[in-house]
C-alpha cells in the first residue's frame, strides 16, 4: 500500500513540475515582444539602426563599434534633427 501511495506521489509530483515549468516558460516567451528595430546597410559599408518608436537614426563605423552619428525625424519630408554629430 505505501509503495503504490508513493509512487503516485512521485509520478503526480514529476508531472506537477513539468506542467509548472512549460507554464512559467510560456509566461516568458509571451512578454518579449519582437524587435521593430530596422537595420541598414550603407555601400560605403557604415550601418545604420533606425528606431521608429523614437524616430531616430543611428549611424555605426564600419566595425560597429562606434556610433558617430544620431538624426531624429519629426516630420515626414523636413530634414532630420541632428541630435549628436
Amino acid at each position: 500500500m505505501k509503495t503504490k501511495n508513493g509512487v503516485g506521489l512521485v509520478v503526480g509530483g514529476m508531472l506537477l513540475g513539468a506542467c509548472i515549468t512549460l507554464c512559467l516558460g510560456a509566461a516568458e516567451d509571451s512578454k518579449k515582444e519582437p524587435s521593430r528595430l530596422q537595420i541598414i546597410s550603407y555601400p560605403a559599408g557604415t550601418t545604420g539602426i533606425f528606431d521608429p518608436d523614437k524616430g531616430r537614426l543611428y549611424l555605426y563605423d564600419v566595425n560597429v563599434a562606434n556610433c558617430f552619428m544620431i538624426r531624429e525625424i519629426t516630420t515626414l519630408g523636413a530634414p532630420m534633427r541632428q541630435v549628436r554629430n
